[in-house]
């Protein structure tokens, strides 16, 4: 057994849809329908989450989710409600509480189309969560493709977790796409699953009655034949039941779908309580019917619960055994958290600095400091802003030379920076990343102008104004280095600490609190080291007095900025995904090589 498949069995639940249920057996093991086995599996399943699917230890530490999401503690069910599974074959025992499901199972006809052509495309986005901390997200698409001129249905699920392995966390990435007849028989299938250095995939097609699939793990090759009946499905086929024939209040369902994963066939059983007012992440609390949805191979299996609306459409999942939930939700919360997992994935290195560095960073501000900047593969003249105090020169296809200025409210602009005579207002936007117009922050203004006692408010100047806000801020929010996290303003005024990114969202809703434009720039900055000389991720503020952008940054004690960084970016950080404006400064930190040039 290679690495990457011992692995399989701790880390693969994460990347499961709400409809593919089915792979977390391998995850799990077999779950016997014995009382006591169940107990024990359960144990066994929580002892190797403790060690295997740990979050990474700073999320751990905070009990905190990095990007604002509701109240999770509201969603998920009651978990009692899934720890008593009816027997599939025998009735069973009933969930508590909850009245008798019909003894009879039904079968919606598979012969009929789950939608239409006209209904597509369709997308589902979906975030996962361990507890109370996100996980994962999933995007699934549905389309109308082409092969052999005639028209299928081609439906692709892309997801990515972050997931803990042996202490060091990793971005395991999964991708299954399908071709089907509208009803949802299977033509083709192709997918992968990667963690790491580690890649598994699969292919194959439905052909004569036999499904022929080839399995690839890490180059070991290996290939399945399996008998296709009729009424067999692909691994989409819970969605597509409860959506071509919505299930009633207390009905019980059978289906047979293929899992490309586990390369084998899986037993489906769902059973539907009743409807019930429970929370979404889309549009507050709805009445949804409870099903119960088990993956069952021979005599074990896996269950979860599922809620769906009337047209069978899913919201949530919860699996109560492993304290998975997962959420239907919009694209920019999963996106949000697709971007913290590639960014919290990315070996955050320096810049390694070269040239004459401390005579040129470390003394006084002089009248300018100009780095040569050169990009791998790209040219960094598109790349890097020309706005503020930075004045741009081309010297080839991957290099370019960047000129920084000192600059104040009466200085004029240096030829060659780009002028800026309109103020964007989205620069003095409330939103929910920078809510400057909510009470704690204007209070926090109110509180920080009314500290300095020789500052008149009223006659005040807008830079004499921000010097007191970056004064105060430095003193009251302690420093901390970039941790690949940006939490909320309200996390960061009560632990009191922040890194640069963090401080900078609180300086600039304090400024905008004030009516002062202000904006985030994200650059790199030089580390004030001698010995390994090198430039750092760095995000600092810059405000508008005049016609004036003005670069200050509360990490530092003096208003005043040395020339000791680069800016890459400017954003009214109006996006609400809080990583995107940035993801890209640090992603091509790996490709860039830095130098100061003499005078």
């Amino acid at each position: 057994m290679t690495k990457f498949e011992s692995h399989q069995k701790t880390v693969r639940f994460y990347c499961v849809p709400w409809f593919a249920i089915l792979v977390l057996v391998l995850l799990f093991g077999c779950e016997t329908k014995s009382a006591k086995q169940e107990l024990d599996a359960t144990d066994a399943v929580l002892a190797q989450l403790e060690s295997a699917t740990k979050p990474i230890p700073d999320s751990k530490a905070n009990s905190e989710v990095p990007v604002d999401l509701p109240d999770l503690s509201l969603l998920g069910g009651d978990a009692s409600s899934n720890t008593v599974i009816a027997d599939a074959e025998q009735g069973g025992s009933q969930a508590p509480n909850k009245k008798t499901a019909s003894s009879i199972i039904t079968v919606d006809d598979p012969a009929k189309p789950w939608t239409t052509a006209d209904q597509l495309p369709r997308d589902i986005w979906e975030v996962q969560y361990l507890g109370n901390l996100p996980v994962g997200y999933l995007h699934r698409h549905a389309e109308v493709s082409k092969t052999q001129g005639k028209k299928v249905f081609r439906i692709e699920t892309v997801g990515a977790t972050r997931v803990s392995i042996q202490g060091k966390s990793q971005i395991q990435k999964l991708r299954v796409a399908t071709l089907e007849q509208d009803n949802g028989d299977l033509i083709q299938l192709e997918g992968s699953l990667e963690i790491g250095d580690n890649k598994q995939s699969f292919k194959g097609s439905v052909l004569s009655g036999v499904l022929r699939m080839t399995n690839t793990v890490n180059g070991k090759v290996s290939q399945t034949k399996i008998d296709w009946k009729e009424s067999f499905r692909g691994p989409f086929a819970v969605e597509q039941s409860l959506i071509r024939k919505p299930i009633q209040e207390r009905e019980r369902r059978k289906l047979k779908y293929f899992d490309p994963i586990l390369v084998r066939m899986v037993d489906g059983l769902i059973e539907a309580d009743e409807f019930v007012s429970t929370p979404t992440m889309l549009g507050g609390t709805r009445e949804l019917l409870e099903v119960r949805n088990t993956a069952l191979m021979g005599d074990s299996g896996l269950r979860s619960l599922v809620w769906v609306d009337s047209n069978g459409e899913g919201y949530k999942t919860f699996i109560a055994s492993a304290n998975i939930r997962t959420f239907r939700t919009t694209p920019v919360a999963a996106q949000a958290v697709a971007s913290l997992f590639e960014l919290q994935a990315l070996e955050v290195r320096s810049i390694p600095l070269q040239g004459v560095v401390q005579s040129q960073l470390d003394g006084a501000v002089s009248e300018s400091t100009t780095y040569r900047v050169t990009h791998e593969s790209k040219d960094p003249y598109a790349l890097f802003s020309d706005r503020t105090n930075q004045r741009i020169r081309s010297v080839d296809a991957k290099s370019v030379e960047i000129s920084v200025f000192p600059v104040n409210e009466s200085q004029e602009l240096v030829g060659g920076i780009a002028a800026e005579e309109r103020v964007d207002p989205s620069t003095l936007a409330s939103t929910e990343l920078i809510p400057a117009s909510s009470s704690f922050v204007a209070k926090l203004a109110s509180a920080i102008l009314a500290s300095d006692q020789e500052l008149d408010s009223e006659k005040a100047t807008v830079s004499e104004k921000v010097r007191v806000c970056q004064k105060e801020l430095f003193k009251r929010v302690q420093f901390k280095e970039f941790d690949n996290q940006v939490h909320s303003i309200n996390q960061v005024i009560r632990l009191k600490k922040a890194n640069a990114v963090e401080h900078a969202i609180l300086m600039t809703a304090v400024c905008r609190s004030l009516k002062i434009p202000a904006r985030i720039a994200f650059g790199y900055q030089y580390n004030g080291s001698s010995d390994a000389p090198a430039m750092r991720f760095h995000a600092w503020v810059e405000y508008r007095d005049g016609d004036r952008w003005i670069p200050i940054d509360s990490t530092e004690k003096n208003p005043g900025l040395k020339l000791d960084r680069i800016k890459v970016i400017e954003s009214s950080y109006s996006d609400a995904n809080p990583y995107d404006p940035f993801l890209n400064v640090v992603r091509m930190m790996a490709d860039l090589e830095i130098k100061v040039l003499p005078k």
